[in-house]
C-alpha cells in the first residue's frame, strides 16, 4: 500500500469535529474488536487525541477525549451543559430546540460549543450587570 501524502487545512471547529469523529471511530472499532490503522493514529495524535488505550488500560469516555483540546474548541454534552448551568437535561435540550443555545450534531449526539454556552450566560445576565461598550 502507498502512503499519500495529505494536507488538512481546519479552523478549530473543524479540527475538534474531526477529533471527535476520530474518538468514536476508535471507540466503535475497539468495541468490535479492530485495530485503527496506523495512518489514523497518527491523524488522531496530530489533533491531541491521546493514544489509544491498550488493552490494561481503561479505555477513556469519549467525553473526555472531546475535552482534551484547547479551551476554545471544547464541545460539551447536554449532561455537562445542564450541570454547569444548574438546570435538567430536559430544560437544555428545550433551550436548543427553541434555538437559544446553539448547538451541532456529531454522529446522532447533540453538542455545545463551549463558546456558545459562555455567550448565552452572558445574554442571561441581568441588564444593570451587562457590561455594554458604547463607541
Amino acid at each position: 500500500m502507498t502512503a499519500l501524502p495529505l494536507v488538512l487545512l481546519l479552523d478549530d471547529q473543524g479540527r475538534v469535529h474531526l477529533a471527535v469523529a476520530l474518538a468514536e471511530h476508535r471507540r466503535r472499532l475497539r468495541r468490535d474488536h479492530l485495530v485503527m490503522p496506523d495512518s489514523l493514529e497518527q491523524l488522531a495524535a496530530t489533533l491531541g487525541l491521546p493514544a489509544a488505550a491498550s488493552s490494561g488500560q481503561q479505555r477513556q469516555d469519549f467525553d473526555e477525549v472531546v475535552r482534551s483540546g484547547d479551551a476554545d474548541g471544547v464541545l460539551l454534552d447536554t449532561a455537562t451543559t445542564a450541570r454547569a448551568l444548574g438546570v435538567s437535561e430536559r430544560t437544555v435540550r428545550r433551550l436548543i430546540a427553541e434555538r437559544a443555545i446553539p448547538s451541532m450534531t456529531v454522529g446522532r449526539a447533540r453538542r455545545i460549543h463551549r463558546d456558545d454556552l459562555d455567550a448565552y450566560l452572558r445574554d442571561q445576565r441581568a441588564p444593570h450587570l451587562r457590561t455594554e461598550t458604547s463607541a
